[in-house]
């Protein structure tokens, strides 16, 4: 018997909504039966973990949700997955300030379930549009999406990345995410910054740089605003640090 695509769409929210509820500091606010254009409603984030009110209210963050019955195992204990996304609806995350895209595979019965999710920020979207045109596509783009933990942490840590890259760009028309640093341009960058939830050492700052949740802003020699790095997803991120240690030259030291 053939799964109505409802019911398939309301497992994978509950799914969602099921990790969010334990979180303090977050709250679900999803529509079911896909009533609105293009998302599937917002997740509330506040500064607080006993009161979620206005004085505590820091962020409104929209999500798109797709449920699909995975009969072949084929998307399940996957890290890293691409998975094609209509055209048409990333133009209209664009002209807002993007959204978090979640994919939510399961068995036919649903006692199986697996996550995925795309962090859509402006400038990310800018370049898939690009490649869209570069490609001639016309109804959809295959993009990466990365396997979600189930956990209330990891996912607070998701979303909350997500709120602080679409604060800081703003709408992809805007003049920030309009004015993306291209390729050609990082000879004339002279600072890069980023900032890295959920990160304390630099190992699990580039572990979360892996991830395709962060984005890296640049400013340039004359520049008076940081403006984001042109996205790649196949991009290798490569950092030095100088370090001055005293060296002991007669014994072997092995570093880990």
């Amino acid at each position: 018997m053939k799964i109505p695509q409802a019911k398939i769409e309301e497992r994978a929210i509950s799914t969602l909504r099921n990790i969010i509820d334990k979180h303090p500091t977050m709250n679900p606010d999803f529509d079911s039966m896909d009533k609105k254009m293009s998302w599937d409603g917002f997740i509330w984030i506040f500064t607080g973990e006993t009161e979620q009110s206005k004085d505590a209210y820091d962020d409104k963050v929209s999500v798109q949700i797709k449920g699909h019955i995975d009969r072949e195992n084929k998307y399940f204990s996957k890290e890293k997955i691409t998975y094609p996304v209509e055209v048409a609806d990333l133009k209209v995350y664009f002209k807002g300030t993007g959204t978090i895209y979640f994919l939510a595979f399961m068995t036919e019965d649903g006692k199986k379930r697996e996550i995925y999710y795309a962090s859509l920020f402006p400038s990310k979207i800018k370049r898939y549009l690009q490649r869209v045109e570069e490609k001639m596509l016309t109804k959809t783009i295959s993009i990466p999406f990365r396997r979600l933990k189930q956990t209330p942490e990891d996912f607070y840590i998701v979303v909350k990345q997500f709120s602080i890259e679409c604060k800081k760009q703003g709408f992809g028309d805007g003049p920030i995410v309009q004015n993306t640093i291209e390729q050609k341009e990082i000879e004339e960058v002279d600072t890069i910054t980023a900032v890295v939830v959920g990160a304390s050492t630099d190992l699990e700052i580039c572990q979360r740089m892996e991830t395709g949740d962060v984005c890296i802003y640049g400013k340039t020699k004359n520049g008076k605003i940081a403006r984001p790095l042109e996205w790649n997803d196949d991009a290798a991120k490569t950092f030095r640090e100088k370090m001055e240690r005293a060296v002991e030259i007669k014994r072997t030291v092995d570093y880990i």
